[in-house]
C-alpha cells in the first residue's frame, strides 16, 4: 500500500475503511439498545443491504473501500498478533480461573469467527470453558463474556488520519472503550500499515474523561488548518496534547476549537458541521450560533509552546480568513423550524465528501438535499431507515486514509 495521509476535507478521497454491519447489531434489544449509545434496534438485513450501497456508491467514484473486519482477519491469522491482541482484551480479574483454557480456546478459533466476535461479542453459552460451579451459578447463557461492539459502524471516531499522523482515540463512552484495541493493532501490525511513513498517536489510555477525543470532532479544512470540536466527546486537554503533535510534525499552523453544546444531538462537530467544497459548508443553524472558538496556534515566544487566541468572529469568518477565500458559501439544514430539527437529528449535516461539489448523504432529509443541489453540489444518496439509529451519517460511517490536498 503507499504511504498514506489525508490533507483536506473536500479533495478527491481515495481510500476509506468502513466496518460493515453484522453480529453486533443482531445483539441490539429494545431493552439493551440505549446502553450500547443506539436509539433503537436495528433490522439487520436490510442495515447491511444499506451499507452496501454507501460502499459501491463510494466505489462508483474510485474509492478504494478497506472494512475492519477484512483487516482484522488478515491480522490474526498470525497467532502471534492474536496472542498480543488477547493478553490485552482478557483480563483473569475477569475470567478468574478459566483465564487460561479461554485463551487457549480463542487461539484455535476459526480466525473469521474469532473476528465476528470480537466485534459482535461473545455470550457464556457459545463457547465450551469451564468457569466453575460458581461462576456458572452467577452468570446466565445469555451473559456476554465479551461485549459487542455495534459502534465500530461508526468508523470516523476511532481514529483520525491528519496529514501523514494517525490518532487512535480515547474514546469518551464505556461502550466505546473496547473499540480503539482493534484501531491499535491495524494501524501497528497490519501489513498494510506497519511499514507507512507515518506517525501513530495512542490518545490518553488512562480513560480519564477529562482526556477523550473522538474522530467526528476533527475537521482537516487544509494542510496548515484543522477544526476540531469540543463537547460532550472531546476535551480540551486532549485537543492540546494533539496540538503539540501536529505543530511539530504536521508543520499545521493553527488549530481553531470550536465549542459545542454537550447534546446527543450534537455529540460531534460533525453532526452540526461539515464541507461540500472548497467553498461551500453545510451546517445546523440553531447550533452554529452558539459556536465558540478559539484558536491555538505555536507561541512565537517559545518553541514547543502553544498560544490561545480567544476569538470574535464566527467561524465561516475565521474560514474565509484562515484559507484566503474571498467569500464561503453556507447552506443550512433544509426545512421549516420543526423540519430543520428532524433533519439534523437524521445526520442532514453529516455529509461526506468525496472530491470537490459532490457529497453522499442519506435520503429522508430532502428539505437540505433540495438546498445543497440548488447551490450546485453533486448529490449521492442511500437508504437512511436503519443506519441511522445509532445517530450517524456517511461521515461518520468512514474513516478516510488517503484524500487529496486542495
Amino acid at each position: 500500500m503507499e504511504n498514506l495521509g489525508v490533507y483536506s476535507e473536500v479533495g478527491k478521497l481515495r481510500k476509506v475503511l468502513v466496518c460493515r454491519p453484522g453480529l453486533a447489531h443482531e445483539r441490539l434489544t429494545p431493552f439493551n439498545c440505549k446502553e450500547f449509545l443506539f436509539d433503537d434496534a436495528l433490522w439487520v438485513d436490510q442495515a447491511i443491504k444499506d451499507h452496501q450501497m454507501l460502499i459501491n456508491l463510494m466505489k462508483s467514484y474510485s474509492v478504494e473501500v478497506l472494512d475492519l473486519h477484512d483487516l482484522l482477519e488478515d491480522l490474526f491469522l498470525d497467532k502471534i498478533h492474536r496472542k498480543f491482541f488477547l493478553e490485552k482484551k482478557l483480563s483473569p480479574l475477569v475470567f478468574l480461573d478459566a483465564y487460561d483454557e479461554l485463551l487457549a480456546y480463542f487461539m484455535e478459533m476459526n480466525t473469521k469467527l474469532f473476528v465476528k466476535h470480537m466485534i459482535g461479542g461473545l455470550l457464556k453459552k457459545e463457547i465450551e470453558v469451564n468457569f466453575g460451579k460458581a461462576y456458572d451459578q452467577l452468570m446466565s447463557d445469555n451473559d456476554f463474556l465479551i461485549n459487542p461492539l455495534p459502534n465500530t459502524l461508526f468508523i470516523r471516531d476511532q481514529s483520525a488520519w491528519i496529514g501523514k499522523s494517525v490518532l487512535v482515540s480515547s474514546m469518551h463512552y464505556n461502550a466505546r472503550r473496547e473499540e480503539t484495541l482493534l484501531f491499535e493493532m491495524v494501524y501497528q501490525y497490519h501489513k498494510d500499515f506497519s511499514l507507512l511513513e507515518k506517525q501513530l498517536l495512542l490518545a490518553d489510555k488512562s480513560h480519564n474523561r477529562g482526556y477523550s477525543i473522538e474522530g467526528g470532532d476533527i475537521l482537516v479544512a487544509s494542510r496548515d488548518l484543522i477544526l476540531i470540536g469540543v463537547g460532550e466527546r472531546t476535551k480540551y486537554a486532549a485537543v492540546y496534547n494533539l496540538a503539540k503533535h501536529l505543530f511539530k510534525f504536521e508543520k499545521i499552523k493553527k488549530i481553531i476549537t470550536v465549542e459545542i453544546p454537550k447534546e446527543r444531538s450534537s455529540m460531534h462537530l460533525d453532526t452540526v458541521f461539515t464541507f461540500c467544497d472548497r467553498d461551500v459548508v453545510n451546517y445546523y443553524p440553531e447550533v452554529y450560533r452558539e459556536f465558540k472558538m478559539k484558536s491555538l496556534v505555536p507561541s512565537l515566544n517559545k518553541e514547543g509552546e502553544i498560544d490561545v487566541i480567544e476569538e470574535r468572529v464566527d467561524l465561516v469568518t475565521l474560514l474565509e480568513e484562515n484559507l484566503g477565500i474571498k467569500k464561503i458559501r453556507v447552506i443550512e439544514t433544509g426545512g421549516d423550524y420543526f423540519s430543520r430539527q428532524r433533519e439534523q437529528w437524521d445526520d442532514a449535516n453529516n455529509v461526506l465528501c468525496l472530491e470537490p461539489g459532490l457529497v453522499l448523504g442519506y435520503d429522508r432529509n430532502k428539505n437540505t438535499l433540495d438546498n445543497l443541489k440548488n447551490q450546485g453540489i453533486r448529490v449521492e444518496v442511500f437508504p437512511s431507515a436503519e443506519l441511522g439509529r445509532g445517530r450517524g451519517g456517511a461521515r461518520c460511517m468512514t474513516c478516510p486514509i488517503l484524500r487529496d490536498a486542495i
